[in-house]
């Protein structure tokens, strides 16, 4: 978006109850990892076996990744294609979202995990081919989709 587009959104006056009603969801499912008990799945994280534990450890750092990427380009590269000011607003949500959802697995590994072992799975999972194939395919998709 042009800064020279850029006024004050009158969420007053919505041409598309859409975007009020995601806006709506979107905020009443806002939720902060800091307000949630993580560490009430201690005793059943530590029920599982040390393999189970590092494969749920790389399925969230995949995850991670892939919240990170939705975060900085998945919804941004919605924002073009926005019709109202509202539906950019509703973009911008979503994209503060993944990065909440992002921060929350880091929330997960420092509850219940090692410094150690948090810190062994990310590099791994950013260099294995399976996630640098699902990397560049999701990204793929969403360059087609701005296109």
């Amino acid at each position: 978006m042009k800064l020279s587009r850029i006024s004050a959104i009158n969420w007053n006056k919505i041409s598309d109850d859409k975007d009020l009603e995601v806006w709506n969801r979107l905020t009443s499912n806002f939720w902060l990892p800091e307000k949630v008990p993580l560490s009430n799945d201690i005793p059943a994280w530590q029920t599982l076996t040390v393999v189970e534990q590092q494969l749920t450890m790389r399925v969230f750092t995949g995850l991670t990744l892939l919240d990170t990427l939705q975060n900085v380009i998945g919804a941004p590269s919605l924002m073009p294609d926005a019709l109202t000011p509202h539906e950019e607003a509703v973009l911008s949500n979503i994209s503060f979202m993944e990065a909440v959802h992002a921060r929350s697995y880091s929330s997960i590994f420092s509850t219940l995990c090692q410094t150690k072992d948090v810190d062994a799975p990310t590099p791994g999972v950013k260099k294995t081919h399976r996630c640098s194939e699902k990397l560049r395919l999701f990204s793929n998709i969403i360059a087609v989709m701005i296109r």
